[in-house]
């Protein structure tokens, strides 16, 4: 009677752990997760190489697109250009072209379409360049994938892995912008997000922004 006690209490103490691994592994196995933690992984690898006077990291800028709300993974700004950065976290082979609307993820015997990130990107460096007025040659279109997943057919430079953001980023440099234009677009991009602003309903509000550091995020209201 003991060791059957013994036994219940040992599986009713398991059971709870087993219920936060299942669902962990039903998280991690979910799109929008796989695609913040991709989002994560290179805002941490920015961090490292960008979070500096030179470069002021901005993460989870929300615009407004046709009544929607959209988020900016991450924009680092810089004299040597605006970077508007989207990143995708896929595993298997990716195809498609910088024309086509949709592209090809095939992940063994499976395929699947998702929207073109080159042309959601351009739509979204579009949009901020209205926002914190500047030239559009002032901005730079960055789309990373963060997975496992290899191209099936050749990419401009700015469709690139993790491994090779850093190097593209860096490629860039002359200063094309000046210090002053910098504190400028910075200001404009926490203007536009500010709580006072008129509401929304995407969830989102800007943490303190000093031009002074080098990052600043968009985070979730509680």
């Amino acid at each position: 009677m003991n060791d059957y006690l013994s036994i219940t209490d040992l599986i009713l103490a398991v059971l709870p752990w087993i219920a936060v691994a299942l669902l962990c592994w039903w998280l991690l196995r979910r799109p929008a997760f796989r695609g913040y933690d991709g989002a994560l992984r290179l805002r941490v690898l920015l961090g490292l190489f960008f979070s500096n006077r030179q470069y002021h990291l901005v993460h989870n800028y929300p615009l407004e697109l046709d009544g929607k709300t959209e988020i900016i993974d991450h924009i680092l700004v810089s004299r040597y250009g605006v970077f508007v950065i989207e990143t995708r976290n896929m595993k298997g082979g990716i195809s498609g072209r910088i024309s086509d609307s949709l592209w090809t993820q095939k992940l063994f015997f499976r395929s699947r379409t998702f929207e073109n990130p080159v042309l959601q990107n351009a739509i979204h460096k579009a949009t901020l360049r209205r926002m914190i007025r500047t030239l559009p040659e002032n901005l730079i279109s960055l789309v990373v994938f963060v997975g496992t997943g290899k191209f099936r057919n050749p990419m401009p430079a700015n469709v690139t892995t993790i491994a090779g953001a850093i190097g593209f980023i860096k490629s860039f440099e002359e200063e094309i912008l000046s210090q002053g234009e910098v504190d400028a677009i910075l200001r404009r991009l926490q203007n536009q997000s500010e709580p006072d602003e008129p509401a929304d309903d995407s969830g989102y509000e800007p943490a303190y922004i000093s031009i002074e550091t080098s990052e600043f995020e968009i985070t979730r209201r509680r």
